[in-house]
């Protein structure tokens, strides 16, 4: 687990319009901003326009043994 810093130049460079909710937009760009290899959420369907990796936690579990 890290903190994660926001860039907000990165928010800047979304592209507003792929993501209808707001949160979920702010989430990747937090993600991306702190070079983040995976989203890990239970609503992955909400992150279709991710560029990242987006895996539920249960089968991140499974897939990595953590």
């Amino acid at each position: 687990l890290q903190l994660t810093p926001f860039d907000p130049e990165m928010l800047l460079q979304q592209k507003v319009e792929l993501w209808p909710d707001y949160e979920d937009g702010l989430q990747h760009a937090c993600a991306r901003s702190g070079f983040c290899d995976v989203l890990i959420t239970t609503n992955s369907t909400d992150f279709f326009a991710s560029e990242l990796p987006v895996i539920d936690p249960l089968n991140f579990v499974l897939q990595y043994g953590l």
